[in-house]
């Protein structure tokens, strides 16, 4: 009697989704380094972590900042 040998057949589904990665930013003087894998609630997450590093870039530089309110009030 020959043994015989089962070959596991392939997944016709994908593996479960491994969770996003979490969202790594840096500054580096006036720029910042964004690495990000998100879904719907990382990205809204993600959207209100920007805005207030954007509050931080624009202290940063207040002259660039008045000079464009300064413009803009002209315009």
């Amino acid at each position: 009697m020959t043994p015989q040998v089962h070959t596991p057949l392939k997944q016709s589904t994908p593996p479960p989704a491994t969770p996003s990665a979490p969202v790594r930013v840096v500054m580096n003087g006036d720029h910042l380094d964004i690495q990000a894998s998100v879904d719907l609630d990382g990205l809204k997450k993600l959207r209100t972590m920007l805005e207030k590093y954007q509050g931080i870039l624009e202290m940063m530089q207040p002259d660039k900042a008045e000079g464009k309110k300064i413009f803009e009030s002209k315009a």
